[in-house]
């Protein structure tokens, strides 16, 4: 964007020094206008000798002048398709982001339909039940016939039961997805 504007600038001001060496020339063809009519018997040939020197520097510097111009314009040319091809790629880039996202999204969704999974409810409500579930479990411990029968009673640890649970839907393929295979 800079460029451009550096370039745009540059245009500008090489268009007022156009307009300005116009204006000289014309100021000068009529300076030397009115001088060979002031002093026509006097050395005519010599005016019209720097008369055509002075012509011939003005239409000197308007080719130079618009030799910059054209390099200028070219330089403009080039950063602009520089830009058009960075853009496009850059879009390539924003496509294939898009459709590697969107196969993810899939994915998981998929996922998401094939597994349930239990959350654990941190409130006070799931904590009293929790505080009665150990206390049964307690009472069962003491009981003599589960002790003959050894059953353990040991408190469940929800959040080692979610990662399980998580871990387990990273590792196996669902039923679904292998059948398709």
């Amino acid at each position: 964007m800079q460029t451009v504007q550096d370039t745009n600038l540059q245009a500008q001001q090489d268009s007022m020094i156009l307009s300005v060496i116009e204006q000289m020339y014309e100021q000068m063809i009529n300076l030397v206008n009115n001088w060979e009519k002031a002093n026509k018997e006097q050395n005519n040939e010599t005016i019209t000798a720097k008369l055509e020197r002075y012509k011939e520097r003005v239409k000197t510097f308007k080719q130079r002048l618009n030799t910059d111009l054209s390099c200028h314009e070219k330089m403009i040319d080039s950063h602009m398709n520089d830009m058009i091809r960075e853009k496009l790629a850059l879009k390539e880039q924003v496509d294939s982001l898009e459709q590697n996202l969107s196969k993810q999204i899939k994915e998981k969704e998929s996922l998401f339909k094939t597994f349930v999974v239990m959350p654990v409810i941190d409130d006070e409500e799931a904590l009293i039940l929790e505080e009665e579930s150990r206390f049964k479990m307690s009472e069962k411990a003491k009981d003599s016939e589960v002790i003959a029968k050894k059953i353990s009673h040991k408190p469940i640890d929800y959040e080692k039961l979610n990662r399980l649970t998580e871990d387990f839907g990273k590792r196996f393929s669902p039923q679904q997805e292998l059948s398709a295979e």
